[in-house]
């Protein structure tokens, strides 16, 4: 007889919990695979391809990439997000007002 919620431990809660998570990932990517042999099938018939359709293959729900914030711009061009260790004051404010110029342009 399965064991009554609230008559559970945090962990055994937990535990079941990471059980159910696992499930459903497995049963959502079951569903995912079923729909896309489905629409290739589909596209076959009508003589293409899903990568014709809607072009390459790509990974499920991307995150887009955030800008990576730039603090300093060195005399070469780099861009940096924090100063290097070795860096001293005034290469630091020269960097920093060169990422300033480009900003301001």
């Amino acid at each position: 007889m399965a064991k009554e919620l609230t008559d559970m431990t945090t962990d055994e809660l937990r535990g079941h919990a990471k059980e159910v998570a696992k499930e459903i990932a497995r049963r959502e990517g079951e569903r995912l695979s079923q729909a896309r042999q489905a629409i290739e099938k589909k596209a076959r018939e009508f003589g293409t391809s899903i990568e014709e359709l809607f072009g390459k293959k790509s990974k499920s729900k991307t995150t887009p990439e955030t800008p990576k914030k730039v603090l300093y711009i060195d005399d070469s061009g780099n861009e940096w997000g924090r100063a290097k260790t070795g860096w001293t004051d005034a290469q630091k404010k020269k960097y920093k007002a060169n990422n300033e110029k480009r900003l301001g342009s």
